[in-house]
């Protein structure tokens, strides 16, 4: 593939979930997150893959692949995503996921299930089912990643978003976990686990027991641009770990972002005008992904009212209808 000194990122509609996919300008490809949504017989991403698989002359590998966190509609789509990539004869060469001890995590949930009343079993079985075949799916991805590091360890990486690392190296491109906070990671271990059916359903669980507080914050740098992916950070969670690197790290001294993927669908417990103000640069664009019948009400208009009083300069893009803040 001819070098074409583009960085295409691509905010997939994929209804009320998360999909980003990058293709960096030396062909290489990255995916963060992957909902399928409910009736879809494929992930909507899968053309997208296939497209850039063109542009860069049949190859159909996945770079980079994150999984920010264990939230459903974030990883649905995962599963068949790796199963074409394997079909095609691709590999998945770098895996970055949220931190927590999640094997620990789903078999206390287990350990619960007879706690709750018949009518939420189902929904539980099924919930549990689709994550234990993610959680297997990726193992064999990281299984296959650690055996080719043993002869290509500069290629082929594995890493879990804990605290600042500086992680994959690409020609023209640099990405970086910036958090959560290995400190936001632990105190919700010793918080949360034991008490993970307690806001089952889980459209019931606050915000401080929330696995949002556990998603991968990256940071995508390509010449003087600067992509920030949030998953679904709360806004103490994703100004903490920022402002950490900024203060720490001389690569982020002073640093804004051009590109914002805003978390939690448009949710207000991430979003703030200090928040926006701190992070944004003088324009841009700020993404939000959210379905079209908003259910859960993303974005919410206190968030947009957020985004237009602190970003007039930036483009707010969603793929649901934005109503006036």
């Amino acid at each position: 593939m001819a070098k074409d000194d583009k960085l295409r990122v691509v905010m997939v509609n994929v209804r009320q979930g998360d999909c980003i996919a990058i293709q960096l300008p030396s062909g290489e490809v990255m995916l963060v997150d992957c909902n399928k949504p409910t009736g879809s017989d494929i992930p909507p991403v899968i053309n997208y893959l296939n497209e850039f698989a063109e542009r860069r002359g049949g190859i159909y590998d996945i770079d980079l692949l994150c999984l920010t966190h264990p939230d459903r509609d974030h990883y649905t789509g995962l599963v068949d995503v790796i199963d074409w990539v394997q079909r095609k004869g691709g590999s998945v060469k770098r895996l970055i996921h949220f931190a927590s001890k999640f094997r620990r995590g789903y078999e206390a949930a287990l350990r619960k299930f007879t706690m709750l009343p018949d009518d939420q079993k189902a929904g539980f079985v099924f919930e549990c089912g689709e994550f234990k075949k993610l959680m297997e799916c990726m193992a064999a991805v990281k299984e296959n990643i650690q055996e080719h590091e043993k002869t290509a360890p500069k290629e082929w990486s594995f890493e879990r978003a804990d605290g600042f690392k500086p992680t994959a190296r690409f020609t023209d491109v640099s990405v970086d976990i910036l958090g959560p906070k290995s400190s936001d990671v632990q105190k919700f271990e010793e918080d949360s686990w034991n008490n993970l059916l307690e806001g089952w359903p889980f459209g019931k669980s606050n915000e401080s027991k929330s696995t949002n507080v556990l998603s991968c914050i990256l940071c995508v740098r390509f010449k003087s641009l600067r992509v920030l992916l949030t998953g679904d950070s709360p806004e103490e969670t994703l100004l903490s770990a920022v402002s950490s690197c900024v203060s720490r790290f001389r690569q982020y001294k002073g640093v804004t972002f051009d590109i914002i993927k805003i978390p939690h669908h448009g949710a207000a417990s991430s979003s703030s005008i200090n928040l926006w103000k701190a992070l944004s640069g003088r324009s841009g664009y700020m993404l939000i992904s959210a379905g079209l019948d908003r259910r859960y009400g993303h974005p919410h208009t206190e968030t947009l009212r957020h985004i237009g009083a602190s970003c007039p300069n930036h483009e707010l893009v969603c793929t649901n209808y934005c109503p006036d803040a």
